[in-house]
């Protein structure tokens, strides 16, 4: 009888929880993921970068370089919020976000973002992976008139 107590306690005090984990088929979403354009007229590159973390939450950044030397001249904006995936569907909420204040320049240090209410909205979007797991494809629900009208966005991982 004792060695039963001793194992409901064991089994209690470190039982499995599936709030906040990421199912073993879903892993390939963790990392960064990255897509990049090249803004000529301006000699830089903007990149979108996702990084998704083995807690559920999720950072986004938009970050400028120098297109010659590829550094970093700053940034548009940042974004943490939390994400869940459910089959081909991911979830994105709780979004804190940091934008540039474009009346003082087209990008800021990272510390000088400000803060912004809740943009991105919560919402969700249909993913899918292609080339073994390093593309990212996000698919977006039709468009509203009031909404960003991206179809879908590719991303590579990093």
């Amino acid at each position: 009888m004792k060695y039963l107590s001793l194992i409901l306690l064991l089994c209690l005090c470190f039982g499995c929880s599936k709030e906040n984990t990421i199912e073993p088929a879903d892993q390939r979403i963790m990392g960064m993921w990255f897509n990049e354009v090249e803004l000529p007229d301006f000699n830089r590159i903007s990149k979108l970068q996702y990084s998704f973390k083995a807690d559920n939450t999720i950072e986004v950044v938009r970050i400028e370089l120098d297109s010659q030397s590829k550094k970093v001249l700053g940034y548009r904006y940042k974004s943490t919020g939390n994400f869940r995936i459910v089959g081909d569907q991911l979830f994105f909420s709780n979004w804190v976000s940091y934008v540039n204040d474009d009346t003082r320049g087209s990008y800021s240090a990272l510390d000088d973002l400000q803060y912004v209410k809740e943009i991105p909205p919560n919402s969700t979007l249909t993913h899918r992976f292609e080339k073994q797991g390093q593309q990212l494809t996000f698919i977006n629900p039709p468009c509203q008139d009031t909404f960003n009208c991206i179809g879908s966005q590719t991303f590579f991982k990093k």
